[in-house]
């Protein structure tokens, strides 16, 4: 290495001096591998000792004055140039741009057969224009974007959804369209990641708008909108079927009531037993009516018969 001549600095230069760091980081490299050319340098006054202190396990390093050791300006995020700064917020928002991790949506069509929805998204995206300015536009549509029905143990939750319908839309971190076409464990079909084409539709989300009027406070209710229609069980055991109109149970095998108390049914018209075969009301062990008997009303009398109903009344 050349010979140079000392100069004094201040120990106070020590710890941040821009200049010699940026003459430390583009100095040249001569002679040996690892002999470069700096910036020589003497120390007036007594410079700081580092020393370490442990307080609850963790160790920190401290001068002799108490303080902890200067901070390199190179650490400093502020101490960037204006323009590096702001290049590198710019790139990062960039990158966290195409991170699509879940956004509103409204059904614009629904595939009941392949439980798919086409969605528009509610939120709208920002451009810039060559001038400079920006503007608000619609975002795509997303086509064939799975529905979630709540599910579990061959069982199903299914609705009946339309378009105008509000749903949220959240987004796989890998692609998803081997397991969606196949099923089972699938590698990805390629390397994309939060991708607008991996996402899934969960409906029920609502805006104000369209918010649900006079939810139950004190029971679980499967219920139209309106609420005129609802299934209902009630945390003290009670349960409810209400229907705005006819009210229908059909089943392929037997049907059976249970009642450990009383069993009413409360008709403002007419009520119709109709069977193929005996119908049987019994009191205990003791039968009170069967097929062919004539039962007293109140308006008059009928008979249980089989086949084509008739009114008792």
């Amino acid at each position: 290495m050349a010979q140079s001549t000392l100069t004094e600095v201040p120990v106070s230069e020590i710890a941040a001096n821009p200049a010699r760091d940026a003459a430390a980081m583009n100095a040249n490299v001569t002679g040996q591998a690892n002999a470069i050319t700096l910036p020589p340098v003497t120390v007036t006054g007594q410079a700081p000792t580092p020393s370490t202190t442990t307080t609850g396990g963790t160790t920190d390093l401290v001068t002799s004055t108490g303080g902890p050791p200067p901070l390199d300006r190179r650490e400093r995020l502020e101490d960037l140039p204006g323009s590096l700064e702001e290049a590198l917020l710019g790139v990062l928002r960039g990158h966290q741009a195409q991170i699509w991790t879940a956004i509103p949506c409204q059904i614009q069509a629904y595939n009941a057969s392949a439980n798919t929805v086409k969605v528009q998204p509610v939120i709208q995206g920002e451009i810039r224009k060559p001038s400079g300015q920006t503007q608000f536009v619609n975002l795509p549509y997303f086509d064939d974007v799975p529905v979630f029905y709540p599910s579990g143990g061959g069982f199903s939750l299914s609705f009946p959804l339309k378009e105008g319908d509000e749903c949220l839309v959240v987004f796989s971190c890998r692609n998803i369209d081997l397991w969606w076409k196949n099923g089972g464990i699938q590698k990805p079909n390629n390397s994309r990641m939060h991708d607008i084409a991996d996402g899934f539709a969960i409906v029920g989300f609502r805006s104000q708008a369209k918010k649900l009027s006079q939810p139950s406070t004190n029971s679980a209710q499967l219920r139209s909108d309106d609420g005129k229609t609802y299934l209902e069980l009630a945390a003290n055991g009670v349960c409810n079927i209400v229907s705005a109109g006819k009210c229908s149970i059909t089943a392929q095998g037997d049907v059976e009531v249970n009642s450990k108390g009383s069993t009413t049914v409360n008709s403002s018209g007419n009520t119709h037993i109709d069977a193929s075969g005996n119908v049987v009301l019994n009191n205990g062990s003791q039968q009170i009516a069967r097929f062919g008997d004539t039962v007293i009303c109140p308006a008059g009398h009928g008979r249980i018969t089989s086949g084509a109903a008739r009114s008792l009344a």
